[in-house]
């Protein structure tokens, strides 16, 4: 099964409180903004990267440093914990450039540090 996650991009850190809408869960402090984690839909990478661009300032998540990787983990073990294990979308695409990685929000390279050992593999 494959679902989205988005975020609302935001450059404003706040620590005090959660600034996030309901269901969104909050992180400002590793630069991410708020991220919606959304299990209830199958969709496609394209399907997904649509869908997130209907949230004001909403885009798949795009994973620059070490440190957002590792929130990103961490989170999605808590939910694997709570419900069925998923896949999940990230913003990152080689679409139209066959092993070239690129966020698709920012353009910028994804770093090898994102991916699993032996990744990406060109689909084999």
């Amino acid at each position: 099964l494959i679902f989205s996650l988005i975020v609302p991009y935001s450059n404003e850190k706040h620590l005090e409180k959660n600034i996030c809408a309901e269901g969104w869960n909050q992180a400002t402090w590793v630069d991410l903004g708020c991220i919606l984690f959304d299990s209830t839909t199958l969709l496609t990478w394209e399907e997904a990267n649509i869908y997130c661009q209907g949230f004001e300032n909403g885009r798949l998540i795009e994973i620059r440093t070490e440190e957002q990787l590792d929130f990103l983990q961490m989170e999605l073990n808590a939910l694997d914990g709570h419900e069925s294990k998923h896949s999940w979308w990230t913003g990152g695409t080689d679409v139209g450039r066959e092993g070239d990685w690129i966020w698709i929000g920012s353009l910028t390279e994804v770093a090898d540090f994102v991916f699993h050992a032996g990744q990406p593999d060109g689909g084999s």
